[in-house]
């Protein structure tokens, strides 16, 4: 197995030679329904302080397809209520036998602090934290354009639009720190008060506010919802007219020339249909997002192998 940190905490943590393996492994197990039991006697958890659907299912049926035993923690009715830290929480899991655990967390620094706290015999892999990084769902993303284009080193000069509340969105920073890597043009569309301060002059990547134009010359885009559970709408004039400006719809993509016929439009999900994106693209033949569902979990698959074997 490939040299990889025991941690993946970030995008950060796999270079260009891991990641071109990891792709390669997935897109073996995406097409075989034979995946052995090499996790075997192997415990995977998936510690989730917040809600999640792809994410969280994904990482379970990951582990079971692969013969680990998977197991599931949540705050609500443990001995967090009683103020139990996380840190302790992890090191209960660890002493029960748990090899990866998998943690979702509103603090942006939970995972980097516990990784800090102490040696562990665990793997920890980060499964979104606060408006930090989501770093397996830039994963996925990019395996999916990796799918689409037929190879890493054809994703060089593709350009990607990234449209929605990028400020609060972990997906877009793990996906601007992975794909610019890649070689991917990327340009953010959005209100003023949901492009980001860590966004500067020389960062490589273009800024535009007006959806229309930003649709112009694009390969793929990439759909982002508000974050209403951040307080997205707390700082703009209102839903209806985020709506109104920057809801990507078939008339707007057609009036980019875009090719509906191709595959190119993803969304991380959920999807608040006839909100960012209109309910008629989300099952078009131009939409991703079942296929990033879908490679979800054979991304988190190969991931699982490639940590716990290494």
């Amino acid at each position: 197995m490939i040299s990889m940190t025991k941690h993946l905490l970030s995008v950060d943590d796999l270079d260009l030679t891991e990641l071109e393996r990891l792709f390669t492994k997935t897109a073996q197990l995406k097409a075989t329904d034979h995946w052995g039991e090499e996790l075997a006697q192997k415990t995977i958890c998936t510690v989730f302080y917040e809600s999640s659907t792809r994410t969280r299912l994904s990482f379970e049926l990951a582990a079971k397809r692969l013969g680990a035993t998977a197991i599931s923690f949540e705050s609500k009715g443990s001995s967090v209520e009683k103020g139990e830290s996380l840190t302790e929480t992890v090191s209960t899991l660890q002493a029960l036998g748990t090899n990866l655990l998998c943690l979702r967390h509103p603090s942006s620094d939970a995972s980097q602090n516990l990784a800090k706290a102490k040696p562990w015999k665990l793997s920890l892999v980060s499964a979104g934290e606060g408006t930090r990084e989501h770093p397996t769902q830039a994963l996925l993303d990019a395996f999916t354009l990796y799918e689409v284009v037929g190879g890493l080193s054809k994703l060089a000069g593709k350009k990607l639009l990234i449209v929605g509340d990028i400020t609060n969105s972990r997906v877009a920073k793990s996906n601007i720190k992975l794909l610019t890597r890649l070689g991917v043009k990327i340009r953010l569309c959005a209100p003023p008060v949901f492009l980001p301060d860590y966004l500067s002059e020389g960062s490589g990547l273009e800024l535009e506010t007006d959806l229309d134009l930003a649709l112009k010359n694009i390969d793929f885009v990439l759909v982002l919802r508000p974050q209403r559970e951040r307080g997205s709408f707390g700082q703009t004039s209102g839903e209806a007219e985020y709506a109104k400006y920057y809801q990507v719809n078939r008339k707007r993509l057609e009036a980019a020339r875009m090719d509906l016929s191709k595959a190119f439009l993803l969304h991380p999900g959920p999807v608040n249909a006839g909100f960012e994106l209109s309910a008629e693209l989300i099952y078009d033949p131009c939409s991703l997002i079942e296929r990033q569902v879908s490679n979800g979990l054979y991304l988190r698959m190969a991931l699982m192998l490639q940590i716990i074997l290494v």
